[in-house]
């Protein structure tokens, strides 16, 4: 699906124009060492290597990443998401924003990896809208983003996950199997069965209510909308989730349960009969004062017309 979409996108852009795809460095790399398979015009041109010398070289070795805080990005007026500084072979220096899309390359897992060019805002020290391609699709995405594989090891950690959960780019770099201090031990299992799960039953997508704890030691709970990649002998190779933070919704919901409750303890405690009806005059709840003043059982008004109790 994630697939295409992205072709979709591509062929809207090109029916309008052709700059953005001549001018963004773009890369087909391998699902789980981003080892490069492809590599578009604009990236060869750009950085002076010729396709052979990109072709088998990690992303990784082009550069590095640049930690900023979300205040930094703000002041240059960039989307909230990895930024690197990489380099031509004739060590020229670009500083790019990646963003990747799931796709299959050849029968093998891999991701398309677009590296737009952001080198202008960085050496001016101010944004120019106009200058800046912004991420396809990614930009105003408001969910964390988190890939990592079955031994729990973080592939992909979005600037989003950064907000949420506090952990940098840096921190995941130290401990790549971060998610394991992340989500609450007694909810581990649920991401084990999840995968078991899945990979018995070749099962693309997975929901799953967690309770993570984040760096600065609060808990939360998060909804984690799990997409699992599976190579060509039906394995995981990897699971992207998209994560959602519903810690208020459930704070929320749990004061509405609290107060239903309390007023269903009021509602029972009146020992005068109280019932509800629908529009059509069918009894659809009593209180247990109405036992007492009719003699009926619940069981034996519910669904019956209100003139029944007046027969």
């Amino acid at each position: 699906a994630i697939y295409r979409i992205f072709t979709l996108q591509i062929k809207g852009h090109l029916q309008r124009s052709m700059t953005f795809f001549d001018s963004q460095l773009m890369f087909v790399c391998d699902q789980l060492n981003l080892r490069i398979l492809d590599a578009s015009d604009a990236s060869i041109s750009k950085l002076q290597y010729s396709r052979k010398e990109l072709v088998g070289k990690s992303l990784s070795a082009l550069g590095k990443n640049i930690d900023l805080t979300q205040e930094e990005f703000q002041e240059l007026e960039l989307p909230f998401i990895e930024t690197w500084k990489i380099f031509s072979k004739k060590k020229e220096e670009f500083f790019v924003q990646f963003s990747s899309h799931l796709i299959s390359y050849k029968g093998v897992p891999a991701k398309m990896v677009i590296a737009h060019d952001v080198t202008e805002v960085f050496k001016k020290g101010t944004s120019s809208r106009k200058l800046l391609s912004l991420p396809v699709g990614f930009q105003d995405f408001p969910l964390a983003e988190i890939e990592w594989d079955l031994n729990h090891k973080i592939l992909r950690w979005s600037k989003r996950a950064e907000l949420l959960f506090g952990y940098s780019h840096t921190d995941v770099n130290r401990n790549p199997f971060l998610l394991e201090d992340l989500i609450a031990e007694s909810d581990f299992s649920k991401i084990s069965d999840a995968n078991k799960e899945a990979l018995a039953d070749l099962s693309p997508t997975k929901i799953l209510s967690l309770k993570s704890k984040t760096k600065e030691g609060n808990f939360i709970e998060c909804e984690w909308y799990n997409s699992y990649l599976f190579d060509g002998n039906g394995k995981i190779t990897s699971v992207y989730s998209v994560i959602k933070d519903i810690t208020e919704e459930k704070l929320a919901q749990e004061k509405s349960k609290q107060i239903m409750t309390s007023f269903m303890d009021l509602y029972n405690s009146i020992t005068d009969a109280i019932y509800l009806l629908n529009p059509q005059g069918v009894i659809i709840n009593v209180n247990d004062g109405l036992t007492k003043t009719f003699g009926y059982s619940k069981n034996e008004v519910l669904d019956k017309v209100i003139k029944f109790l007046s027969a």
